[in-house]
């Protein structure tokens, strides 16, 4: 019996693939999109993304000469492990900040800053007073952390552990580090959540 060359297999599957695409590109606005190619692992698999029995998204992997397909485990990354490995109890919320290398997280918490680091087992609390500190930014290196307080501006030290005063004039005109609503809105963007400092 002769056999097909892989030329004309993968040729075939190009075709099916693109017409699979185009009758995906048909469908009727609104609707998610359930199946999507992701990709080659290798000459005779191909990746694809699908919903499982309960919904939720997979990712499996298709063998081209035989059609039979298994879920590829998802890997986890880096911010994933961090997560995963704060205290009990703690959740990352929308206002916590993870820092570049993926090492800690910055926690607000009663209104004051905590830090947890990777590998440790508890909060460390980084401030303690009753104003609140806004617009928390890591440094690149994560070794330091920005933030305004009642119009000035901070930076806490996370090697020395200490926190650091950077201006001393603020006043009911002087913002410093933290932006008026017109130059948010008009000038630095809404995504700055009026921070301006860099």
């Amino acid at each position: 019996m002769k056999r097909t060359p892989p030329v004309i297999l993968y040729l075939l599957l190009y075709c099916c693939l693109s017409s699979f695409e185009k009758s995906l590109a048909q469908r009727p606005t609104g609707i998610p999109e359930r199946i999507a190619i992701t990709g080659w692992t290798d000459d005779t698999h191909y990746m694809f993304r699908t919903l499982d029995n309960a919904g939720n998204p997979v990712i499996r992997s298709a063998d081209i000469n035989t059609g039979r397909s298994i879920n590829v485990p998802r890997k986890k990354s880096e911010r994933d492990l961090l997560i995963e490995s704060l205290p009990s109890g703690e959740t990352l919320g929308i206002n916590h900040l993870i820092s570049p290398d993926m090492k800690t997280v910055l926690l607000i918490k009663e209104n004051d800053l905590f830090c947890f680091v990777k590998g440790e087992k508890e909060l460390r609390r980084l401030t303690s007073d009753k104003a609140e500190e806004v617009n928390s930014r890591y440094s690149p290196d994560g070794r330091k952390i920005a933030y305004t307080k009642n119009r000035d501006l901070y930076v806490f030290d996370l090697v020395s552990n200490k926190e650091i005063r950077l201006t001393t004039d603020a006043s009911e005109r002087v913002y410093n580090g933290y932006s008026s609503w017109v130059y948010m809105e008009e000038i630095l963007g809404r995504d700055s959540h009026y921070a301006a400092f860099w």
